[in-house]
């Protein structure tokens, strides 16, 4: 309310206040109206979200199982390709391991002093190669004394023995090696046929 004494113009302090508590609850339903609103695009997005879940749900959960199959399996095939690619290389370096093989099994010690660095020399390219197998994660494939295992052995034929029993291999003529579960070549073996530990 406004008053005018003697000329000069007074406001009350009320009215002040009013205006103020006006303005601020005008401001008050405008929040009011934009949470409303944003309740009301919320609850229309859930029933769009919740329609097409009902018409395409199925649909979508059967794409995303799919995709994850496609996924799975071009991982398997990838990493089939790269084990391959490395029993492929290893194939190449197994000749020169079975080389050394034979010649430690055939040669006769001697004081002969370049005999023995010779000897030096060989036996360090076999231990960089053995290192390098194992760097692709290749093992020698256990044999002798081992029951045999078609999986990573093959017979070459079978032997009457007194100290192992059937089945048992006896004897292996060519180191087999393996990379995992993965055969990377088979032990050349010779198996038991009995009759077993002798009684004596």
């Amino acid at each position: 309310e406004i008053k005018q004494l003697n000329n000069t113009i007074t406001i009350n302090d009320n009215d002040i206040q009013s205006k103020e508590i006006n303005k601020l609850l005008i401001k008050i339903n405008d929040i009011k109206k934009s949470i409303e609103d944003i309740k009301i695009s919320i609850t229309n997005e859930e029933n769009l979200l919740n329609q097409l879940d009902e018409e395409y749900g199925s649909e979508i959960n059967r794409i995303k199982k799919e995709f994850a199959r496609i996924k799975e399996r071009s991982y398997e095939e990838a990493n089939e390709l790269t084990n391959k690619a490395k029993v492929d290389a290893i194939k190449e370096i197994l000749p020169i391991t079975d080389n050394y093989f034979r010649a430690k099994q055939i040669y006769v010690p001697s004081l002969n002093d370049n005999e023995e660095k010779i000897l030096g020399i060989y036996d360090n390219i076999f231990n960089q190669l053995t290192k390098l197998l194992q760097e692709f994660g290749v093992t020698r494939v256990e044999s002798i004394g081992k029951p045999f295992d078609f999986n990573f052995m093959e017979a070459i034929m079978t032997s009457p023995s007194t100290e192992y029993v059937k089945d048992i291999v006896v004897m292996e003529y060519q180191v087999g090696y393996r990379m995992g579960d993965k055969c990377v070549r088979p032990a050349m073996v010779v198996v038991s046929e009995g009759p077993g530990p002798s009684s004596n």
